[in-house]
């Protein structure tokens, strides 16, 4: 990121420049042995080793791609955050309700975030009526009534199994419900940002995003991200 400012103002005043791999410019600058490292003999070198290789002058990018490679990097930094809100979740989970990670035998996503958010202690599903609790699976995206009495009836069945070490009262619980929002919210930003990238994609004249899409194996989400 520290680059970008000086890539920036060589592209407005019309410079020609070449970008380096920072690792491949050490290696050749070591090649001639240097023994100081200071701002100006890092400068001198790679002048020099410009002047020894020719590496290609850079070419200029468009808007939508430098766009497209921001949200790219975007979704690269949501997603770090996504695992570590799940790892701080499953924290949490251990002091209130821990069976109810065995919810769901596939990836959790959104609809088991939800549940932790309105069961985040083993207490609130053992206090909750049977119906209500179905009823409630139900207004959840995906869930119809068969789906819905089986989660009922694992969910009360791990509730039972539980033994949380505090009460629903406890700022553990809080934490549960915090991470659990905090996943819900991640998951949303990510989507958008996608959503939005195949939007910029689309708009390219050379039909990048269908060609991507057209290799076995590569959904949109990969497709606008290479």
């Amino acid at each position: 990121v520290y680059s970008r400012r000086l890539q920036a103002f060589l592209e407005d005043y019309g410079y020609e420049y070449v970008i380096l791999n920072p690792l491949k410019a050490k290696k050749e600058m070591d090649m001639g042995l240097r023994h100081n490292k200071t701002d100006k003999t890092d400068a001198y070198h790679l002048a020099l080793i410009q002047r020894l290789y020719h590496h290609p002058i850079n070419q200029l990018q468009s808007q939508t791609y430098k766009q497209l490679n921001a949200l790219s990097r975007f979704y690269d930094q949501l997603t770090a955050d996504l695992v570590m809100a799940k790892n701080r979740l499953h924290q949490a989970l251990q002091s209130t309700f821990p069976e109810i990670e065995n919810l769901f035998s596939s990836a959790k996503g959104k609809n088991y975030w939800q549940i932790v958010v309105r069961y985040p202690h083993c207490d609130l599903v053992r206090r909750e009526d049977k119906k209500q609790l179905i009823n409630w699976l139900m207004s959840l995206k995906g869930i119809a009534f068969k789906h819905a009495l089986r989660t009922a009836d694992k969910l009360i069945e791990l509730a039972y199994q539980a033994y949380p070490v505090v009460s629903c009262s406890s700022i553990e619980v809080e934490q549960v419900q915090y991470y659990a929002h905090r996943l819900l919210n991640l998951s949303d930003q990510r989507e958008n940002l996608i959503a939005r990238m195949v939007k910029l994609a689309k708009s390219l004249p050379n039909h990048d995003l269908e060609n991507l899409e057209s290799i076995p194996g590569f959904a949109q989400t990969t497709a606008v991200r290479v």
